[in-house]
């Protein structure tokens, strides 16, 4: 996922560190 990230807007960056967090 960390190189797909690079590719993410920081926008949805933001997005998926949230959703990691819930998973976690």
């Amino acid at each position: 996922m960390g190189r797909q990230t690079k590719r993410v807007r920081s926008s949805d960056m933001q997005s998926m560190l949230q959703l990691a967090q819930a998973v976690k």
